[in-house]
C-alpha cells in the first residue's frame, strides 16, 4: 500500500463508501491483472491514481490558510 506516501497519518475524507470504492477498484485492477489485459488494467489504474491526486489537492486547498 501506498498509504504511507498518499495520504496523511490521519485521513478526514476516508469515509466507508470510499473505503468500499477503493476495494471495489483493487479488485477490479486484480481482476483485470489475472486477465491479462494491460491496456485496461493502465487505464484503470490511471484512473484512481487521478482520484487519489484530485482528493488530495482538494484537502491540501482546505487546510491552506485563507488570506485577505
Amino acid at each position: 500500500s501506498l498509504q504511507h506516501v498518499s495520504w496523511a497519518a490521519v485521513n478526514r475524507t476516508l469515509t466507508m463508501p470510499v473505503a468500499r470504492h477503493i476495494l471495489d477498484v483493487h479488485r477490479q485492477l486484480a481482476d483485470l491483472i489475472e486477465a491479462r489485459d494491460a491496456a485496461a488494467a493502465r487505464r484503470l489504474m490511471d484512473d484512481h491514481v487521478r482520484m487519489i491526486r484530485a482528493r488530495r489537492v482538494s484537502e491540501d486547498a482546505a487546510d491552506a490558510p485563507h488570506c485577505c
